[in-house]
Formats: C-alpha cells, sequence, structure tokens
C-alpha cells in the first residue's frame, strides 16, 4: 500500500512539474500576441526556470527578444533551441532574421542555406537569403571602396612627407654658413714675390762677396 502512494505521489509530482512550465509558456503566449513583449519574455524565462531543456520556451524567448530588437540575446536562444530538438528549417530561418539584424551577414547567409536544405520550398527563406547575399555584395563592395581611399590617402600623406623633409633639407643648406674664399694670388703678385726673393738671394750674395774679400786682406796683412 505504502508502495502504491509512493508511485502515485511521484506521478503526481511529475506532471504537476510538466504542467507548469506548459502553463508559463501559454501565459507568456497570451502576453506575446498582446505585444507585451517584455511579459512574455519574463513568463518564458520561469517556464525555462522549470526546464532549461524546453524547445518551445527556448525559441518562443528568442522571438520576444526579437521583438525587442536584442538580436544578439535572440541569436543566442535560437542556437539553444535549435541544439535541443531535430533541425527545423523554421527555427534556421529565424536565426538567420536574427543574425542579419545583429549584422552578420555571411552567417545569416548560412543560416538560410540551413533552412533551404530542410525545406527547399520556403519562399521567405529564398527570399532573404538573396537580400543577404545583396547585401554582403554591396558590404564587400564598401570595404573595397574603403581600403582604395586608405591607400590614397596614404599616397596624399607619403607625398606630403617627402615634400615637408624636401622643405627642411632646403632650410637647413641656407642656414649652413658659406665656404670661406680661398686666397688666390694674381699673377702680378707673383711676379713682385719672385723679383723681391732674387732681390734678396742678390743681397745675400752680395754680403758673402764682401765677407770672402775682408776675409783675404786680413790674411795678407797677418803674412
Amino acid at each position: 500500500m505504502r508502495n502504491l502512494i509512493y508511485i502515485f505521489l511521484v506521478f503526481c509530482s511529475v506532471n504537476s512539474f510538466s504542467q507548469n512550465k506548459v502553463e508559463l509558456l501559454n501565459k507568456g503566449n497570451i502576453e506575446f500576441n498582446n505585444g507585451d513583449f517584455q511579459s512574455a519574455e519574463q513568463l518564458y524565462k520561469k517556464s525555462l526556470e522549470k526546464d532549461s531543456s524546453y524547445y518551445k520556451a527556448n525559441v518562443n524567448l528568442a522571438h520576444s527578444l526579437y521583438k525587442q530588437e536584442r538580436f544578439d540575446e535572440s541569436t543566442s536562444f535560437y542556437k539553444n533551441a535549435l541544439e535541443l530538438t531535430d533541425k527545423k528549417s523554421a527555427t534556421f530561418y529565424n536565426l538567420g532574421n536574427s543574425q542579419l539584424r545583429e549584422g552578420k551577414v555571411e552567417e545569416s547567409i548560412e543560416s538560410y542555406k540551413n533552412s533551404l536544405r530542410i525545406d527547399p520550398n520556403n519562399m521567405n527563406a529564398k527570399r532573404n537569403l538573396a537580400i543577404a547575399q545583396s547585401l554582403l555584395k554591396e558590404q564587400e563592395k564598401e570595404e573595397k571602396k574603403e581600403e582604395k581611399e586608405e591607400k590614397k590617402e596614404e599616397k596624399k600623406e607619403e607625398k606630403e612627407e617627402k615634400k615637408e623633409e624636401k622643405e627642411e633639407e632646403e632650410e637647413e643648406k641656407k642656414e649652413e654658413p658659406k665656404k670661406e674664399p680661398k686666397d688666390e694670388i694674381s699673377k702680378d703678385e707673383l711676379e713682385q714675390i719672385l723679383k723681391a726673393l732674387e732681390r734678396k738671394e742678390m743681397e745675400v750674395q752680395e754680403d758673402l762677396q764682401k765677407k770672402k774679400v775682408v776675409g783675404k786682406s786680413k790674411n795678407l796683412k797677418d803674412w
């Protein structure tokens, strides 16, 4: 008898737990449909507190966050939802939308492609894939334009730097002291110097001759 009561109590407890998370989910859905996304968010989170692996609560929480334009958070919960059940085309599609609004264009393209791999007839995924691919092309085009502008600006700066360096060099040259002029001797001056040397030489020779004559006369007297 005790065993039967124990089994009954456990069964009731599990059933109550299951109903509780579903009840919170349903209340969240009501708030969501009324446009109160913040209240819906809180109810979905309470549902997840009862069971964190509850797929519907994860995906609906992602919807409520998306509506509040909290795209990084909605992306996270869409990814959680994909880990909890068989991959669904709609969930990949919603993930792609969240990633696209988050600015992760390349990642959104991959999500739309995953959606179409599961359901090739998902027209919304096809349309948004085309939009994302077009945005990516524009993005790449803009990046190339910016890169070209940066290179152009770099060349301009380099040219200005060279111009400044050249101007500095010219200024430095102006500031250098002028070389002192060399003392050059003219032809006339050179001739005058040579004549003066010749005269000096002649005077020296004359002095020598005089000294020799005096010396000879002394020798004669002594003799």
